[in-house]
């Protein structure tokens, strides 16, 4: 399968169900992405992301019971444990943290991250203060596999999660914490993980965007990143080229496909993307 564009987060797995030809030659990468996620899913139960309900999220409500991670192997080159061993949450520091709007820009917001290791129970906290995160919403647990190739790179599992805000208050500032079993954002020693994002106004009015492609993971890339920061704009649109993770386009098939490249990427513009 294709490797999905990164607007979407990677999903698990997908069997090879294939698509009709005729039928992929009229889907983008995401549609084809999310056709083949679909069909698994079907075969599957995935906990989906959710939303919260009441007060400060009105009218919306979040899934179940938690999402659990815990049954994959984390990656060799991070040092991970094997599928039995169980990983205490409290080592495991989320990273990568990264904003979408979702359809409705002035209540909709996804928040997307990664974690090194496996963990349980993955979820957002949201507030209007940095120090009453009150409520919390499920997230998805959404992992890669990269296969090995011999002489060229170890296997290598990632993990992203996914979480939909949804009933949001127009034009007004969240803090939000991403955690898991064992961290918890609104505890006082992980408070400085804590961020911010601001919904769009509920009326028209003027503002400020920015927009580039052919990033990259570089120093010029890191610079391009505090220009954003200095202009302060409502949302920036990130027209790609990325992170270059495999510049024949060929994907995880590819013998020169590096998925390490989109961890250095999320980290080098979580600065910029944690908020805007």
């Amino acid at each position: 399968m294709t490797a999905p564009p990164m607007g979407t987060p990677p999903g698990p797995p997908v069997p090879d169900v294939g698509i009709p030809p005729r039928l992929a030659r009229r889907m983008s990468m995401a549609e084809q992405y999310e056709y083949l996620r679909t069909k698994f899913t079907r075969r599957r139960a995935l906990v989906s992301a959710g939303a919260v309900a009441g007060g400060l999220l009105a009218g919306c409500s979040g899934p179940g019971s938690g999402s659990d991670a815990a049954t994959r192997s984390p990656s060799p080159l991070s040092g991970g444990s094997t599928p039995t061993e169980r990983v205490d949450g409290a080592v495991v520091t989320p990273f990568g943290r990264h904003l979408a709007f979702g359809a409705d820009p002035r209540t909709q917001m996804r928040i997307s991250w990664q974690v090194p290791l496996t963990v349980r129970k993955p979820y957002v906290r949201v507030g209007l203060k940095p120090w009453e995160l009150s409520r919390k919403i499920e997230a998805e647990v959404r992992d890669l596999h990269t296969p090995g190739l011999d002489g060229v790179r170890l296997a290598l599992d990632q993990f992203y999660l996914h979480a939909a805000l949804d009933g949001l208050r127009p034009g007004t500032t969240y803090y939000y914490g991403v955690g898991h079993e064992g961290f918890d954002p609104a505890s006082k020693e992980r408070h400085s993980t804590v961020g911010s994002f601001t919904t769009a106004p509920a009326r028209a009015e003027k503002f400020v965007f920015t927009a580039f492609g052919d990033q990259g993971v570089t120093p010029d890339a890191l610079a391009n990143d505090k220009l954003i920061l200095g202009r302060e704009p409502a949302f920036h649109l990130h027209a790609g080229d990325i992170c270059y993770a495999d510049v024949t386009g060929h994907g995880k098939e590819s013998d020169i496909y590096d998925p390490t490249a989109w961890d250095l990427f999320l980290k080098q513009t979580e600065t910029v993307a944690k908020t805007i």
